[in-house]
């Protein structure tokens, strides 16, 4: 893969899953992984598409949103939204091609507050039992 305002080119394996659905579309889950293993980042990816099952060929379109706490060559990956063309060929393979989405609003990472005494959990307490209901006249 070639990260975006860069020329290195960064090799990478994937492992994921999915579910693929009788009316061609698929929801999924694939972690990217550096070739030496250092680095990996998640994307969850939709997609949409269409296909000859005779040729055994299709295309579809892809969007994807990845996400990594790598602090190496895969951290501008982070919060990085992509959508995409998928073109699947007669001998199993699919190409995939990504373009970042930009939205234009930064990506800003959620964190949760440390949970501490001085800022506790907000929290509702139910009772463990209800009173009797009450006649109303």
């Amino acid at each position: 893969m070639t990260l975006p305002n860069s020329t290195e080119t960064i090799r990478t394996t994937s492992t994921g899953s999915g579910i693929v659905s009788i009316l061609s579309t698929f929801a999924g889950q694939v972690i990217l992984t550096t070739e030496d293993g250092s680095e990996n980042a998640t994307a969850i990816s939709y997609e949409i598409a269409r296909s000859n099952k005779e040729e055994g060929i299709g295309k579809g379109i892809a969007i994807a949103i990845i996400h990594t706490n790598s602090t190496g060559r895969l951290a501008p990956l982070d919060g990085m939204i992509l959508a995409g063309q998928e073109e699947f060929q007669p001998d199993g393979r699919a190409l995939l091609t990504y373009w970042e989405w930009q939205s234009g609003i930064p990506f800003v990472r959620m964190q949760q507050p440390p949970m501490t005494q001085e800022s506790p959990m907000n929290t509702t307490e139910i009772p463990s039992e209800l009173p009797p209901p009450t006649n109303v006249p």
